[in-house]
């Protein structure tokens, strides 16, 4: 049974390693450093946006100048060292040691009102069936206010149980020859028809707030209908200590042929898991 915990205080690597591996949520609220970093891509999406009200943008912009400016902003938002720093901060507050750690790069999410732009989320699915890595954890947390209306979605009753998936047949190269990333961001393996009805459990934090769970975790998107936008942003790190000692969430239907260890990078020095021997493995090209 899945459980939620608020941390108010920190949790070392390996504390945080077994609630989350253990498909508990674990909520850090006002974490020191995130206003800042909050600040900062705010910032960075008005600048693309170019209103007050980066919320209600898509209702004072022709579509595709929208679209467009959301990507240019999710690209600033990938690029700009100076967030970076400020998140890093942030997780490190959290009791996260960063000599220790990975991260792929940091995603803003946008998720327009309306369902012509529900292909801006992401369905249920599990990131561990695109990485193959069960030692993934997922960091989430919203820049600005949001509902049950527009938030991340669980299903906690799927954490041991496997559901038929596409992760057999996924590939990255597949996926960027194939169009499908839109203004939300990347599309990960899904569920394979006819989806089942899963019971749900939507999570709502406050700007401020850090979200943490397993990437093994099926979880998704609520459709939008609240007739403001979301913006999320969210991060996933590997620690080295939990990769060398095989630590991780269970495998309960992945089936990726090989694990993507070349997404990660030191959040330091930005060397690549994938250069890394020391770990008795070396992951293949995509």
């Amino acid at each position: 049974m899945t459980a939620i915990h608020v941390c108010r205080g920190t949790l070392d690597d390996e504390e945080r390693g077994d609630l989350v591996f253990a498909g508990d949520l674990v909520i850090f609220p006002g974490v020191t450093a995130l206003d800042a970093f909050r600040d900062r891509v705010d910032e960075l999406v008005r600048a693309e946006l170019g209103t007050t009200d980066p919320e209600s943008a898509q209702f004072a912009l022709a579509p595709t100048e929208y679209l467009d400016a959301v990507r240019e902003a999710r690209q600033r938002v990938r690029d700009d060292t100076a967030a970076h720093r400020l998140l890093l901060t942030a997780l490190e507050n959290t009791g996260l040691a960063a000599c220790d750690t990975y991260w792929d790069w940091v995603h803003l999410r946008v998720l327009p009102h309306g369902k012509e732009h529900a292909g801006a989320g992401t369905n249920w699915h599990r990131d561990t069936w695109a990485s193959n890595l069960y030692a993934q954890t997922n960091w989430w947390t919203p820049i600005y206010p949001i509902t049950a209306g527009r938030t991340i979605t669980f299903s906690p009753a799927q954490w041991s149980e496997a559901v038929a998936n596409t992760s057999s047949e996924w590939g990255p190269r597949a996926y960027r020859g194939s169009g499908a990333e839109n203004a939300g961001g990347a599309v990960t393996p899904q569920l394979a028809p006819p989806q089942p009805t899963v019971p749900e459990l939507q999570v709502v934090i406050n700007p401020g707030d850090l979200l943490c769970f397993s990437g093994a975790h099926l979880h998704g998107t609520v459709p939008n209908e609240s007739g403001r936008t979301r913006f999320s942003v969210e991060v996933r790190t590997l620690c080295r200590t939990d990769v060398e000692q095989g630590r991780g969430a269970p495998n309960v239907d992945g089936h990726a042929s090989r694990s993507r260890h070349q997404w990660f990078h030191h959040v330091v020095d930005g060397t690549s898991l994938r250069s890394r021997t020391a770990f008795g493995f070396r992951a293949g090209p995509l």
